[in-house]
């Protein structure tokens, strides 16, 4: 195993054109004051965050939640967002009674982060217990003063009432706000603080929603809790504004020097092009300047098939880098890509250890888990991946992120861009941009600089409604209102009202068994969509060896 990896060296040896760009290493300005000076109860035992010098914008943030104000912190992502309240909340709970639900667009982000979390709460001197649970041992249970609830918990936590901190998800907040007797009840009551992190995840449909569900859960419980909002690529923080009094905090993270590598293709396959197109120019000219004429239409159809061959290249050098010591994380727009890659390289989709590994929302969530735990040990050195590693999961050993074909948002580049360099013992990091279309070779125009100026543009706006039907349904639906004529005129009979997923409105999940002949296990749950769409008698399942035999329908609910 070669403790590094020098891809321009690797590129040449594979006989492929490139340019590498150089950015030097952003350091955003220390405040001089450290974690140990604002919170000193909390920082008389040992904790290790108290000796982190604070960023300027963790220091105004801290600021601002010890005056009592709600916030909406838009950091980078390693921008420290998470110490800031977290130290906040240790500190107060320390003192008294103060409860924190601290909400994450997914199951797998809020399991990820409790291990964070709970590692603070042991340290300040809480307790926090953490067992596997289930067949096979898999399921991970805290108990203690901070714990993870959702679905997968339920039927082992049966009692959160004494709990000072709660991660869970959306869904369990609006089963909460639905439900009066539900599980989580008794906190909600005493309920002070609410963290919605990553709330870039949701858009401007689900954020609206979020918003609006944690205003209905405060007035049904009664409480006036402070609110957080954390994000990393929100473009107008200040929208938020029109749900919420908020102080708007903003601040860049670390990053260190990183070198950008524009893999133009084989040069074998460039001469070709270059003859072909009766240009004008010498080849270095056509070289330089090559997505100029990419995004040329005179050009386009040449350079169309040109690039869908850089495939293959990088299939080629994507195999080196399976020798290499450090992560490699590989984004890719499809899952149907993102497998058939990752077999290319030798890997699994039902990953059986190896070094090169699928993770994607296809993918079993239990095989999911074993290839995050392979990243964090240092057993996987190269994952593919299409949006599911994009935020949140710890994958701090991350030295380069290669995007097969670019993303087609600016929102998506700068997530997949966070997810390395976050440990500082990597020195320099790296990126590979791998054009697959005309497409790509638009914002690759004029390479770092078309990059930058993208970029510049920030990531779409977030459009907050806080007045609009579909909230007016979901009050209709609680209880909240009573408005048979908005019914009828929206098509909706008052004695069958729908069940709103927070995710998918007017949806429900179907349960999934995979039977081998002799035993039955249940897999992860689908949409409704899903089902009809890819889980139809006869279809294939690949990501677990299986075809689809039987759909049926059981008290009222669907399964296959």
């Amino acid at each position: 195993m070669e403790s590094g990896c020098d891809t321009s060296t690797l590129l040449r040896s594979l006989k492929v054109i490139f340019k590498e760009e150089v950015d030097y290493q952003v350091q955003p300005p220390r405040s001089g004051v450290k974690f140990r000076d604002l919170f000193q109860g909390l920082c008389s035992r040992k904790v290790n965050l108290c000796d982190y010098e604070l960023y300027q914008h963790q220091l105004e943030a801290v600021r601002h939640l010890v005056s009592g104000r709600n916030l909406v912190l838009n950091a980078e992502t390693g921008g420290g967002k998470t110490e800031v309240w977290a130290a906040y909340a240790l500190e107060r709970q320390l003192s008294g009674d103060f409860n924190v639900l601290v909400v994450y667009p997914t199951k797998a982000l809020a399991g990820d982060q409790m291990v964070r979390i709970s590692r603070y709460y042991n340290q300040a001197g809480f307790r926090v217990d953490r067992r596997v649970m289930g067949r096979k041992r898999r399921v991970e249970v805290f108990t203690g003063d901070a714990v993870k609830y959702d679905g997968d918990v339920s039927q082992y936590l049966r009692d959160v009432s004494g709990v000072k901190t709660v991660l869970t998800n959306p869904e369990v907040v609006k089963n909460a706000l639905e439900s009066g007797r539900h599980r989580i009840s008794p906190f909600l009551r005493r309920l002070k603080m609410v963290v919605l992190d990553e709330f870039d995840f949701y858009r401007s449909s689900k954020a609206t929603l979020l918003l609006h569900v944690i205003r209905r859960l405060a007035e049904k419980y009664g409480t006036r809790p402070q609110v957080v909002l954390m994000s990393a690529t929100l473009t107008n923080p200040e929208a938020i504004r029109s749900f919420l009094d908020a102080e708007v905090v903003g601040g860049r993270a670390h990053r260190p020097t990183n070198v950008t590598y524009f893999v133009l293709g084989p040069e074998a396959t460039l001469r070709d092009l270059h003859r072909s197109l009766n240009s004008g120019v010498d080849f270095e000219e056509f070289v330089r300047d090559f997505f100029k004429y990419a995004s040329d239409p005179k050009y386009r159809s040449a350079f169309e098939a040109a690039l869908r061959g850089n495939r293959d290249a990088a299939a080629a050098l994507l195999e080196r880098y399976l020798q290499c010591e450090e992560l490699t994380l590989v984004f890719t727009r499809t899952t149907s890509e993102a497998n058939n890659l990752v077999g290319k390289l030798g890997g699994k989709v039902d990953y059986d250890g190896g070094p090169a590994a699928v993770h994607h929302s296809g993918v079993d969530k239990e095989k999911r888990q074993a290839v995050e735990e392979g990243m964090r040990e240092g057993k996987v050195k190269l994952v593919v991946s299409v949006r599911t590693l994009l935020q949140g999961i710890d994958v701090g050993g991350t030295k380069r992120v290669v995007h097969l074909g670019l993303p087609h948002t600016v929102r998506e580049l700068v997530q997949r861009e966070g997810r390395k360099g976050r440990r500082v013992d990597l020195g320099v990091t790296e990126s590979l941009m791998i054009p697959l279309s005309a497409q790509d070779a638009v914002l690759l125009s004029d390479y770092l600089n078309s990059l930058r100026r993208w970029v510049s543009m920030g990531s779409e706006s977030l459009i907050l409604t806080p007045e609009n039907e579909l909230l007016k349904l979901y009050d209709v639906i609680l209880g909240v209102e009573e408005d048979q004529e908005f019914l009828r005129r929206v098509g909706i009979d008052p004695h069958d009202l729908p069940k709103i997923s927070f995710y998918e409105q007017f949806a429900s999940r179907t349960p999934r068994h995979l039977w081998d002949g002799g035993t039955c296990v249940q897999l992860d749950d689908v949409s409704r969509r899903d089902l009809v769409e890819k889980f139809q008698v006869g279809a294939i399942d690949a990501f677990n060896g299986s075809v689809v035999v039987r759909n049926w329908r059981h008290g009222g609910r669907a399964g296959g």
